[in-house]
């Protein structure tokens, strides 16, 4: 498990914010994501490569609303994932032009957030007063 995971991270350290080469680098990450059992998080960036494909015979295979119901996904998958969340609102604003439905994806993110740092504060109390 613990080598799968780092497999997974080396791969993103060298290709994963690649958007110069995203139409060299999608192939990559469309076999690594079959190979990972679609990790979420390969998927993450997977999404924000699609949106910058070039290359006709990958762009004519994913049109936009199969990147949204892909972000609508990994949000469910990734329900505190905060980047997933900023990922998707920035895609549903700037791509999509659907700024109620990005509002609505900040607003979850934003009580997600709220909730962890609730639980951080009051485990760091918990732990002040032992």
């Amino acid at each position: 498990m613990i080598k799968h995971n780092e497999t997974i991270l080396d791969f993103l350290n060298a290709s994963g914010q690649d958007f110069e080469n995203a139409d060299k680098v999608i192939p990559l990450f469309a076999g690594m994501l079959r190979e990972a059992k679609f990790n979420p998080v390969l998927a993450l960036s997977f999404a924000n490569l699609l949106q910058i494909s070039n290359e006709k015979k990958i762009y004519e295979q994913y049109d936009l609303n199969d990147i949204s119901r892909l972000f609508a996904s990994l949000l469910k998958l990734l329900d505190f994932h905060l980047d997933a969340y900023v990922e998707a609102a920035h895609f549903e604003w700037s791509i999509m032009d659907d700024s109620e439905k990005a509002k609505a994806i900040i607003s979850e993110g934003l009580n997600k957030a709220t909730q962890k740092v609730d639980e951080l504060n009051t485990l760091l109390a918990q732990i002040n007063n032992e």
